[in-house]
C-alpha cells in the first residue's frame, strides 16, 4: 500500500473508532456519513426548547408521556446557516401532505373524509 492511502485508512479507521467511542450526541461523525453506526429514530410531537449558540441551533425535540406532560424526546442539532434550509423543506413536504390529503378527499359530501394512512415522497 502507498503510504498516502495508508494514511487515508488509518484516518478512516481512526474515525470509526472515535465515533464508536464517543456518545452520539457530541455529533463527532455523522450517522450519514458513517454507515457502520446505525441511525437513530425519534418520535415527537413538537418542540420543548430551542437555543442558538456559537452558529448551532439545537432544538429539544418533546413527546407526550405517560402522564400526558411533555418529555424531551431527543436532541437535534442543526448549523444556523442550514436552519432556513431545513425549515423549508419541512414546509415543503407539509404542502405535499396537505396535497396527499385532498387527493383522498371524497367528491361526495356524504363519504365521511379518509386520510391516508402512509405515503412517500421522493419516488421511494
Amino acid at each position: 500500500m502507498r503510504p498516502r492511502l495508508e494514511a487515508q485508512a488509518c484516518i478512516q479507521d481512526l474515525t470509526v473508532l472515535l465515533a464508536l467511542a464517543l456518545p452520539p450526541a457530541l455529533g463527532y461523525v455523522s450517522r450519514m456519513e458513517n454507515p457502520i453506526l446505525p441511525m437513530t429514530t425519534l418520535f415527537a410531537d413538537g418542540l420543548m426548547d430551542v437555543s442558538v449558540q456559537h452558529g448551532v441551533v439545537r432544538l429539544t425535540l418533546g413527546r407526550l408521556g405517560p402522564d400526558n406532560k411533555p418529555v424531551p424526546a431527543g436532541l437535534l442539532v442543526v448549523p444556523l446557516v442550514q436552519l432556513a434550509a431545513l425549515t423549508q423543506g419541512l414546509g415543503n413536504v407539509m404542502q405535499q401532505v396537505e396535497a396527499k390529503i385532498k387527493e383522498a378527499a371524497p367528491t361526495s359530501a356524504a363519504t365521511p373524509a379518509a386520510i391516508p394512512g402512509s405515503f412517500t415522497f421522493g419516488g421511494r
